[in-house]
């Protein structure tokens, strides 16, 4: 089955009916209108056996303190105008894919012409792929961001999260940064701190096509 989604639609997709075993995952559309919303269209969320890996923390408002793109230091912008583009989605026995453009969503000096964020759910493997596909019309640095409770640990093209191994391809320095909740209501969530794992590439782009996989692994090495 496919389709299209509406304007807020959050696609959610699991293993199985047992919630409790394997990755589920989690990424939404819309638009940065919302009373109380942050500029966030297309943030991803992953479990993996039912434990948050990533995470949408509710105490930070900026971009790259999401699960989402940062384009020459700059985020996405606030406003009902600004909302994700053809959004759609297919759903299979054995697999679920949603995708959409987010170009729209980040301030016009960074001349972005395209951004397609697509995730793709494997049943048959066990992994959440998240793609990247986008044109710019002059080079830019572009930082990928993943907010994680769980300590982060990295390795040459990959990361440990918790119960999950991240892959991604080359051509990506990963900076992990500790993140500060000083909100006592953040912190009965979440504890004192959550993790930032920022993966920029080399050198400034004019476009990419980056594949980052998800795996619910418990090893590390």
């Amino acid at each position: 089955m496919q389709g299209c989604l509406e304007s807020q639609a959050f696609l959610t997709v699991r293993m199985g009916e047992d919630v409790e075993q394997g990755l589920a995952a989690a990424l939404y559309g819309g638009h940065n209108g919302q009373i109380g919303g942050h500029p966030d269209v297309g943030n991803m969320l992953l479990f993996a056996h039912g434990q948050p890996v990533l995470v949408d923390a509710g105490c930070f408002e900026e971009t790259h303190l999401h699960n989402l793109p940062r384009i020459d230091s700059c985020g996405q912008l606030s406003g009902a105008v600004y909302r994700a583009q053809d959004a759609g989605y297919q759903l299979e026995n054995d697999y679920a894919a949603i995708s959409m453009n987010l170009a729209q969503m980040y301030p016009p000096q960074v001349q972005l012409a395209n951004w397609q964020r697509s995730m793709v759910y494997n049943r048959g493997e066990g992994t959440v792929r998240l793609m990247e596909v986008f044109d710019l019309n002059e080079p830019k640095e572009v930082e990928f961001n993943f907010i994680t409770p769980c300590r982060v640990r990295t390795g040459e093209g990959f990361a440990q999260l918790g119960p999950v191994r991240l892959k991604w391809e080359k051509g990506l320095k990963p900076q992990v940064e500790e993140l500060e909740i000083t909100q006592e209501k953040w912190k009965q969530l979440w504890g004192s701190r959550l993790y930032r794992l920022s993966l920029t590439t080399s050198e400034p782009v004019m476009r990419g096509r980056y594949t980052f996989m998800f795996n619910a692994l418990r090893t590390f090495g």
